[in-house]
């Protein structure tokens, strides 16, 4: 793994912690890159970051991921990001996971996995994953739950964990609010 995209993932999960300080939202970030060309002294280029927004705005699709990609697609004027690559603090739940597919994003990177939003915030994708579980092979969502650290290919789009030594700091940071209004 590229040092370049481990200091993205790190970019990530300062934004989650940024949100849960702001009183945006959950514990989750996310950054956008895309590769720079070859005569740049910067491998990636940085699109686009973004954390939780649901509380800020009462919109419950406003998880880190999709404000990642809104924003993302608004400055790159299109709609498809093959050429992107999407860090997210978490892996990204069903709905998330579903804006990675229609983006066509090339690669999504997560740090802490649904066990871990699940155990250490409370946030507990389960049914949601096991809803859409039933309408999808299980090697789809390989590295959710196999334990094996790793993820595999979703309809050709690349999704494995970079773990980073700070990755655990949002969830904490939410467990110490006082003024969280709803566990979503």
């Amino acid at each position: 793994m590229s040092q370049s995209l481990s200091n993205y993932m790190h970019m990530a999960v300062d934004e989650a912690s940024n949100g849960v300080n702001y009183g945006d939202g959950g514990p989750f970030g996310a950054v956008v890159v895309r590769p720079r060309g070859p005569d740049t002294p910067e491998e990636y280029e940085l699109v686009s970051r973004g954390h939780n927004m649901v509380l800020a705005t009462c919109d419950p699709t406003a998880h880190a991921e999709v404000t990642a990609i809104r924003l993302a697609c608004e400055r790159l004027s299109q709609f498809h990001l093959t050429d992107c690559i999407l860090l997210t603090s978490c892996f990204p739940c069903p709905m998330c996971m579903g804006a990675c597919l229609w983006a066509q994003l090339g690669t999504v990177y997560f740090a802490a996995s649904a066990e871990d939003a699940s155990k250490l915030g409370g946030f507990n994708d389960a049914p949601y994953y096991g809803y859409v579980r039933g309408l999808m092979e299980k090697e789809v969502v390989t590295g959710m739950d196999n334990g094996d650290g790793k993820a595999g290919r979703m309809l050709g789009m690349k999704v494995e964990r970079l773990v980073v030594d700070e990755y655990k700091r949002p969830f904490e940071e939410w467990n110490g609010k006082e003024d969280k209004r709803v566990l979503y």
